[in-house]
């Protein structure tokens, strides 16, 4: 017959006041042991829940306990001493010390941690869906330039285009300005003589007309002197006739 650790009542049969195998009632429960260490636990940020059976390093135990109290979201069964992990948060946690309990007393594991790294960055040897993900990237990154570089070109060319028509405005006025005066010096030249002739004409009469302003201001000035003559010629001959009178 076999016997689990946590058996230490009488086993036997009974008949009547006396047992075939005699009475264990006054035996001694041995406590718990611990037998290997159990190792460190390294998991992947992001990777699923995974349970860890601690109790196949204790033998004849019948209740656990973990020391200090796990993370918010993992789990420690006391009666089946499993230890489930949530690896939702990168850091180290720990040393955790079980501790297995009979009636006959306690036992310790060795002291043991718990780490959840971030998870690794893809790389080249990511599988299919990373090369293809990785091709999908790239023909994107090369895209994302090309249409780049188009709206840059575009922008320079419109900047071309703006310089160019302002160069031919520019070119078209001054042509247009040129062949005004082209068009002007070839009238001038036409009409030159005639020009010349109506210009000493308006000469003439400017000057005919300030020699007749400057005579008739001569003759005023004659006129106004022989006036005053004849005043006092009549006054001197009225004075002599009053004399010879007298």
């Amino acid at each position: 017959m076999a016997f689990s650790g946590s058996q230490v009542t009488r086993i036997g049969l009974y008949g009547g006041s006396r047992s075939l195998y005699g009475s264990f009632a006054g035996k001694a429960v041995a406590p718990p042991i611990f037998a290997g260490t159990i190792p460190d636990i390294s998991l992947t940020e992001g990777g699923p829940s995974t349970d860890y059976d601690l109790s196949v390093y204790f033998t004849g135990a019948a209740s656990y306990a973990i020391d200090p109290a796990v993370e918010a979201g993992w789990a420690f069964n006391t009666t089946t001493a499993i230890l489930t992990v949530v690896p939702d948060t990168v850091g180290t946690y720990g040393g955790y010390i079980v501790t297995a309990t009979n009636p006959g007393g306690t036992v310790d594991s060795n002291s043991f941690g718990v780490t959840v790294t971030a998870a690794a960055e893809d790389s080249a040897t990511g599988g299919w869906w990373f090369a293809y993900d990785y091709e999908l990237r790239r023909k994107d990154e090369k895209k994302k330039k090309r249409q780049e570089l188009r709206r840059k070109a575009e922008e320079i060319q419109e900047d071309v285009d703006r310089e160019l028509v302002q160069a031919l405005q520019a070119k078209a006025e001054e042509e247009d300005r040129l062949a005004e005066l082209k068009r002007l010096s070839n009238l001038a030249e036409q009409y030159r003589d005639e020009l010349n002739l109506v210009l000493s004409d308006r000469a003439i009469q400017a000057a005919e007309q300030a020699i007749l302003k400057q005579t008739y201001s001569a003759l005023e000035r004659f006129e106004r002197e022989l006036a005053r003559a004849r005043e006092e010629e009549e006054f001197l001959l009225m004075a002599a006739n009053i004399i010879l009178n007298s």
